[in-house]
């Protein structure tokens, strides 16, 4: 789940994370700490995703809430959340 999770809804990245942690013996997630819609790029025709909607961020993650969904915090920089989840 890597830069994947901010790119849908909070629900919905939840269902994902859960259904993940089901199947998987090891889930990674890395994710944004701050936030930015993205649009920026998304609305440049100059960049690669452009008119990509689906490269906007439509959920913020707090490291708390990767914690307690119980991601281990490997690599925590540049305000970023790089973590991981294993049986």
């Amino acid at each position: 789940m890597i830069d994947f999770i901010e790119h849908v809804t909070k629900d919905r990245g939840w269902e994902l994370i859960n259904q993940a942690k089901k199947i998987g013996k090891r889930v990674w997630v890395l994710t944004p700490l701050w936030w930015d819609t993205n649009e920026k790029h998304t609305n440049d025709p100059s960049l690669w995703c452009y008119g990509n909607q689906f490269n906007n961020h439509k959920s913020l993650w707090t490291k708390g809430e990767l914690e307690a969904a119980g991601f281990v915090d490997f690599n925590w920089r540049s305000n970023y959340f790089f973590g991981t989840w294993s049986k």
